[in-house]
């Protein structure tokens, strides 16, 4: 074992650990509910703990103990089962900021709330409550940054240092830390997206049952934390038909060959075709049942339309400023996507990522014009880096 090798523990548990504490800063630092729709999501989980049922939506916005109402309930249960010990009967005093902007350059008047030393510290009641669902999204980050590790790990096998740096990428991304001391169900659908790559990577390379049924566990769990994971199924069912895949690509085909790979495929699909449904089917039938659709898309539209729609065609400059947000929102958009870096940082990231992008692109290529034997050689596993880019298209 190299000398790398042997301390690469101590370097993720160093990355995990200053992201922990820098997490930590933003959760008490940063006022509650000043990360997007954050007041939503904690309704929604003083919900589930106080009452015991699934908060209605109605398409009155008025109407709505939550605008989040229309999401799948697995981060809030996670959330309840954390706060049901705390008394958070008692309502949060925030009040809305007349003064608010949603204009970066308009210092001064980010808070979207009026904060009151209600909110320091000791906390209690509903304010601890807020904090400690801040504290779970934290934990929740911690994971998925150890899965980034391991995803990296499988898909350059031959480099810890690596995996350390795709790690290392995700807990210093400012982003990722602000999103994942707040109260947010993106934050279990990253740990849960990362997972079921991960899962998805390692039924491929090494095929068992018992993989497989993790992997259909963990997409059951995605479609009942954010409907978006139901993108990450196709990835997990082309995994399930490895064998197929596999003799799709074999340069000669033997007789029976097609049977056999079909016939080692049949029990993974069935498992990564029916347990999800299985596990979350009935919230989507509910809300179907409810509300007309599984999304409960129309209502929610209905009750936040008026806030969120946009009025007149889709352009190209749209197009553009979509882009640019997502972009900036990814790597460093605070509050509500209304506190904002030097303009110089975005360039430097985009520099950063044109070129990690070009280098991946030459890599590859590299790779591919070699021979056989060299080719064993190249710093990536095909399938590993092959799904794990799958996901993000997906």
């Amino acid at each position: 074992m190299s000398d790398s090798t042997s301390r690469t523990p101590f370097w993720l548990a160093l990355i995990i650990g200053l992201y922990l504490l820098l997490g930590l800063t933003f959760s008490v630092r940063v006022p509650l509910a000043e990360a997007p729709d954050e007041l939503d999501h904690f309704l929604y989980t003083r919900y589930l703990a106080e009452e015991h049922a699934f908060p209605p939506l109605s398409p009155i916005a008025a109407e709505n103990p939550t605008m989040e109402a229309n999401q799948p309930p697995l981060y809030y249960a996670l959330g309840a089962l954390v706060t049901g010990w705390v008394d958070m009967s008692e309502p949060l005093e925030l009040s809305q900021n007349s003064c608010f902007s949603f204009e970066p350059a308009d210092p001064g008047r980010q808070t979207f709330y009026v904060h009151t030393t209600a909110e320091a510290s000791p906390y209690s009641g509903a304010v601890l409550g807020f904090h400690l669902v801040r504290l779970l999204s934290l934990l929740l980050g911690a994971i998925t940054i150890w899965l980034a590790y391991r995803l990296g790990r499988l898909v350059n096998p031959a480099q810890p240092r690596a995996a350390l740096l795709a790690a290392a990428l995700l807990a210093f991304n400012p982003q990722f830390i602000f999103i994942t001391a707040s109260a947010n169900n993106d934050v279990l659908t990253a740990t849960l997206g990362a997972a079921i790559v991960l899962a998805a990577v390692v039924c491929w390379q090494q095929p068992h049952t018992g993989r497989f049924l993790l992997l259909s566990l963990l997409i059951g769990l995605g479609a009942l934390t954010k409907a978006g994971l139901l993108a990450l199924w196709p990835v997990a069912l082309l995994a399930a038909a490895a064998p197929l895949v596999q003799q799709l690509f074999k340069t000669s085909a033997v007789q029976g060959s097609w049977s056999a790979a079909l016939h080692k495929s049949l029990l993974p699909l069935a498992l990564v075709l029916g347990l999800p449904l299985l596990l979350a089917g009935w919230w989507y039938v509910r809300a179907t049942r409810l509300y007309g659709d599984p999304l409960a898309w129309r209502v929610h539209l209905a009750a936040k339309g008026p806030f969120v729609l946009r009025e007149g065609s889709l352009g190209l400059r749209d197009l553009g400023e979509f882009a640019d947000l997502h972009f900036r929102s990814y790597w460093a958009l605070f509050g509500w996507l209304n506190v904002e870096m030097p303009g110089w940082v975005y360039w430097l990231l985009g520099l950063l990522v044109t070129t990690a992008v070009l280098g991946l692109i030459w890599a590859i290529g590299v790779c591919l014009r070699r021979d056989r034997h060299a080719q064993e050689t190249c710093f990536y596993d095909p399938a590993a880096l092959g799904l794990t880019l799958l996901a993000i298209l997906a």
